[in-house]
């Protein structure tokens, strides 16, 4: 809300509507990502990876086009539920501390895209110590159907390449996500990923190394909030263009503000999710943009319906 009352301070001619219901996002189910993807709201935010499922809805009304997905807040760095990094977790008396790319992609891919080889044992996977003790993928029984969140973040950013969409090896009697993180707490040479906020004793989240030859960067506050952390996320704003492929010259003045200096400076007050890096904002002011040039933003009396899919939000 703040973020619409600091916009309509400075754009008192602009109606912005927040429809209820304002619960947490449920996916697909969620009613005002739907209207949003069906043409009947104007824009909406995203706290996870926008769907495959999604795109199709959007497409199926709007001739053929994608949204537009803005990047408007980084998410949080350790907080239960408010879009919290990814983390991968291990036992606490596992000798590993970090891993890479494409050691993850032979633990948790039938695919292995990244041409790694095909990992089931822990010295492979990097800890010489435990040559020969076999590897124990928790919460696999889930990535079979429709995937959770974190899960469609860690294909995305881990199994596939640009072009190519990996696939999860699906272990059977792995349970789901749900009670992940508990297993690998009991189970010395189990293995999974979950939010950062629900990390317990007797877990640890391992250190990533995001390239051949880089450092290892653990989850700490300031790795995620510079971005050095590969699996932090971010907060998403999604906008429709218009017939003429351009956003809404409104809309794009709203997505400006909430990226720009007070837009952020709300979010850092707010204290919930951490503020855009600098390139972050560059970024997504480009995507704006490009959308909205040689556009004029004198339109007056204009009354914009937001649905969104957070619940959760600055």
């Amino acid at each position: 809300m703040a973020w619409r009352d600091g916009f309509s301070r400075l754009r008192p001619d602009v109606a912005i509507d927040f429809p209820a219901p304002h619960g947490p996002p449920q996916g697909a189910l969620d009613p005002q990502l739907a209207a949003f993807l069906d043409g009947r709201l104007d824009f909406a935010f995203l706290t996870r990876e926008i769907a495959e499922a999604d795109l199709m809805r959007f497409r199926r009304t709007h001739r053929g086009a994608l949204p537009v997905v803005v990047p408007v807040a980084g998410g949080s760095w350790n907080r239960f539920g408010f879009v919290d990094p990814v983390v991968v977790i291990v036992h606490e008396t596992n000798p590993l501390r970090a891993i890479d790319l494409r050691r993850l992609d032979g633990i948790f891919s039938s695919t292995r895209l990244r041409g790694g080889a095909d990992i089931i044992d822990w010295g492979a996977a990097g800890a010489r110590d435990w040559r020969g003790k076999p590897i124990h993928i928790v919460g696999g029984d889930a990535w079979a159907g429709e995937e959770s969140a974190r899960a469609l973040f860690m294909r995305r950013q881990v199994l596939s390449l640009p072009g190519n969409r990996g696939h999860w090896r699906i272990v059977s009697g792995s349970g789901d996500e749900a009670d992940n993180v508990e297993r690998v707490a009991r189970d010395p040479l189990a293995i999974g990923f979950t939010g950062f906020g629900h990390v317990l004793p007797g877990t640890r989240a391992l250190a990533i190394i995001p390239r051949p030859g880089s450092k290892p960067v653990a989850p700490t506050r300031e790795a995620i909030a510079s971005r050095r952390y590969p699996f932090a996320r971010t907060v998403d704003l999604l906008l429709a263009r218009g017939a003429d492929g351009c956003i809404d010259p409104m809309l794009a003045a709203f997505a400006s503000f909430i990226i720009g200096p007070e837009g952020q400076r709300i979010v850092t007050r707010q204290g919930v999710f951490l503020p855009l890096t600098r390139d972050q904002a560059m970024a997504s002011r480009r995507l704006i943009a490009g959308d909205r040039a040689n556009r004029s933003l004198d339109s007056t009396n204009m009354a914009i319906a937001m649905g969104t899919a957070s619940g959760r939000r600055p």
